[in-house]
This record gives C-alpha cells, structure tokens and sequence, in this order.
C-alpha cells in the first residue's frame, strides 16, 4: 500500500511538473520611456483674433489670421493656426516661429493656406490656436 502512494504521488508530480513545463513563460519588462507627470503650461491665457481677406477676381477670400495674445513671446516660440468645420476636419492652416520677440497686445499675421472661399468660409466653425515657448523641459 505504501509503494501504490509512493508511485500515485510520483505519477501525480511529473504531470504536474509536465503541464507547468507546458505553458510558455512570458515576462514582459515596460522601459520608464516617457514616465512622469509634469504640468504643461502654456505662455499665454487669452488671445484675440481677426481675420484678413483679400479679394481677388470678383471674389472674396479668408487669407489670413491677425492675432494678439495676453502675454510675451519670446523669439523662437512655435504659433500654429486652425480653422476647423464642426466635424474638427481642418480646412485650413498656417504656422510660425517667432524670429523676434512678441510683446503683450502686439499682432501678429499668419498666412493660412488654402486660402478659404465662401462656401469653405461657411464651412468654418471655429478655430484653434496652439502656442508653445521655444524651449518645454520637465
């Protein structure tokens, strides 16, 4: 009776040492990439907007964006300009890098491209502006 133990208990290990060996063992290790938490803030809070149109035979265009904003710029800050339908699609854009310094309340005009005729100007539901300093860090 004891031998049958021994040999059940022996039968019952090498299965189960069999099925263990059986499953694949995958260890996954996640690099610290890109980890943290740090506020994005960005240089400036309000900004004004009027748009600039230009005619051109016999028909009128939105050309560009004139905008100020409520704080400094210092040279090299990044200014990009949307104009969006309310699907988010953009129907038009323009960009710059400042190569001076913006003071406060000093416009500033952006060429959009395309240029939006009427029926892409009625299109045009609103408009989104990104502003980054020349230089983020954590």
């Amino acid at each position: 009776m004891n031998r049958k133990y021994i040999v059940v208990l022996s039968l019952i290990l090498s299965l189960g040492i069999a099925g263990a060996l059986a499953v694949p063992v995958i260890q996954v290790t996640v690099q610290d990439l890109g980890a943290g938490y740090s506020d994005v803030l960005s240089p400036v809070d309000h900004a004004w907007v009027n748009h600039v149109f230009k005619i051109e035979q016999h028909k009128i265009y939105l050309d560009a964006v004139r905008i100020k904003f409520d704080g400094d710029l210092p040279q090299g800050a990044y200014i990009r300009i949307e104009l969006r339908d309310c699907n988010d699609n953009v129907l038009a854009s323009g960009e710059t890098i400042l190569s001076q310094d913006l003071q406060a309340g000093t416009s500033i005009e952006i060429d959009v491209s395309p240029d939006l005729d009427l029926y892409s100007m009625i299109q045009y539901d609103k408009i989104v502006v990104v502003v980054a300093g020349n230089e983020v860090g954590t």
